[in-house]
């Protein structure tokens, strides 16, 4: 049986300057599949050619497959469906969602 992957593995299409040392990136990130209470620690994925910035001064994740997915204290959080906090209560401990596997997120960082 395979290791339980606790992380939001991330694949970079494009890193665009935006000056001041500061990076737009575009790409997709793959969901684990064992969510952990809190949320999925972040992770570039170890074949890219770019990797995530230390400090991520923004990132936005579409949802993905009935849940809502944010940002928030330097993990990729889920909800169930509806707005995040609003409507949905975060994901219970060892949901498997790695069915989501390219889902969009625009990062700004340095």
């Amino acid at each position: 049986m395979a290791a339980a992957n606790e992380k939001a593995t991330a694949s970079i299409n494009k890193k665009l300057s935006l000056g001041g040392g500061t990076y737009l990136y575009i790409g997709t990130l793959a969901l684990g599949t064992e969510y952990k209470t809190g949320g999925y620690d972040l992770t570039t994925a170890a074949s890219e050619r770019y990797s995530l910035p230390e400090k991520i001064d923004y990132l936005d994740v579409q949802g993905a497959a009935g849940y809502t997915l944010e940002y928030a204290g330097g993990k990729v959080v889920a909800y169930r469906g509806g707005e995040a906090k609003a409507v949905g209560e975060q994901v219970p401990a060892a949901t498997n969602l790695s069915a989501s596997s390219a889902v969009p997120f625009i990062c700004i960082g340095c």
